[in-house]
């Protein structure tokens, strides 16, 4: 029986346009801002086994068309790379507690 929830964001290091949600932006992976995509993901763990059971995209900022820190070009590639119009900027802790809600419902 799971006994606690682990809350981990990991960063992807990449290089190139192709990607979505790739930024700028500091991961603990390389140790500094670099660039990247970024994820946030929910575990269950107990003292034998743990396993992932969610885990989200972290869109930047300059992602999102209805941020004032828009990027016009990072915006433009949301189509090509597949992100949906509906989905915007979560702040990572959010997204963290969003899974959590689900996972317990």
């Amino acid at each position: 029986m799971p006994s606690v929830l682990i809350i981990d964001d990991t960063g992807f290091l990449k290089d190139g346009d192709s990607s979505a949600c790739v930024s700028r932006q500091y991961t603990g992976t390389a140790g500094n801002v670099t660039n990247c995509q970024a994820g946030v993901s929910l575990h269950l763990a107990s003292d034998r086994a743990s396993a992932a059971v969610d885990w989200r995209l972290f869109l930047p900022e300059n992602w999102d068309p209805a941020s004032p820190k828009a990027d016009p070009d990072k915006v433009a590639r949301r189509k090509p790379c597949g992100v949906p119009v509906e989905v915007g900027h979560v702040e990572k802790w959010q997204l963290a507690l969003d899974m959590i809600d689900e996972t317990r419902s």
